[in-house]
């Protein structure tokens, strides 16, 4: 009876140092500007608060140009943006940590090389990630600016390739 205690006792213990060892691996330190770091990890750095994103709306063609669905850039949820901006773009709020707000206006790149002083980078896109404009109503013909009401979750955003 003692020994089948025991037994229990020592299985428990090395369930519960399991499961705090699994915790501290995958809670570790994540580094907020490694290019590895996914927008759900990033939802992890940082208060949740509510951002205005200021949308590319219409289609632009051309090498460097931010594409429809980029975001420009992203304000505090108090900014008021000029009639210029609101008639050029779309104007949306959404739910960010500072990391995650940071992430959505990086470039998408592609390392091409090393120098003396380390990896060297192509920027091939404006913009890593893009709003997906059809998860807001905004049909693939419609290009008027202006400023939204709702406040959406970043599972609106789509990684480029």
């Amino acid at each position: 009876m003692k020994n089948k205690k025991n037994i229990i006792l020592a299985l428990i213990f090395f369930l519960l140092f399991s499961v705090i060892i699994i915790f501290i691996f995958n809670n570790r330190d994540i580094d907020p500007y490694s290019d590895k770091i996914t927008l759900k990890k990033a939802a992890k750095i940082g208060q949740i608060e509510t951002n205005k994103l200021l949308v590319q709306i219409e289609e632009n063609k051309g090498n460097g140009r931010y594409e429809r669905g980029d975001v420009v850039l992203t304000a505090s949820s108090t900014k008021e943006f000029s009639l210029a901006e609101k008639s050029g773009f779309l104007i949306i709020k959404m739910d960010l940590t500072p990391t995650q707000a940071d992430m959505i206006t990086r470039s998408l790149e592609s390392k091409v090389g090393e120098d003396e002083n380390g990896p060297v980078y192509e920027t091939l896109k404006r913009r890593k990630y893009a709003v997906d404009l059809e998860k807001v109503g905004i049909s693939s013909d419609d290009f008027k600016g202006r400023e939204l009401d709702d406040i959406y979750k970043w599972d609106i955003l789509v990684e480029k390739k």
